[in-house]
């Protein structure tokens, strides 16, 4: 019975997602968003958020007024997956416009030697997986930022 009720819960969160759109809007479309690719053994760990629309995502979200960039990056990651990491790596930043406006984009990384324990904030994040890099493309639907970090630190390996 509960894994029903958790079955319908995470299936209202794309309809939710839809239906707060213009608030969405309001409230989010002027914000600075910050995400940082985690990697361990060659692999990316990849969440998807309950009010989503379905797609894989990096961990991440909004970053307070007060914050430093990489701080609320860190609080970020914590607070979804219960990963503690510092001392993020800069990828750089983007615009990318949508269906609510547009979005500043902070992007991150850090590359980990041990393997963490994932401990998903199920109200914010209902599963993760750590996908090879080599076949990121093939695995699912995957958010516009997984992209723009991918393509970043691509580049930052010819510099």
């Amino acid at each position: 019975m509960k894994e029903k009720l958790y079955g319908f819960y995470v299936s209202l969160g794309p309809l939710v997602y839809y239906l707060i759109t213009p608030i969405r809007w309001i409230f989010l479309s002027h914000t600075h968003r910050g995400y940082a690719l985690i990697i361990y053994d060659s692999r990316i760990l990849l969440v998807k958020n309950w009010l989503g629309n379905g797609s894989w995502s990096l961990p991440g979200g909004g970053i307070h007024g007060w914050e430093r960039a990489e701080a609320g990056v860190i609080r970020e990651i914590y607070e979804e997956t219960g990963i503690s990491v510092a001392n993020l790596e800069y990828l750089g930043e983007g615009f990318r416009k949508d269906k609510i406006g547009g979005r500043h984009y902070l992007i991150f990384y850090r590359v980990l030697e041990n393997k963490p324990d994932v401990r998903l904030r199920k109200r914010e994040v209902t599963c993760h997986e750590w996908v090879p890099i080599t076949s990121i493309k093939a695995f699912g639907k995957l958010a516009p930022i997984v992209e723009m970090a991918l393509a970043r630190y691509a580049v930052k390996d010819t510099l």
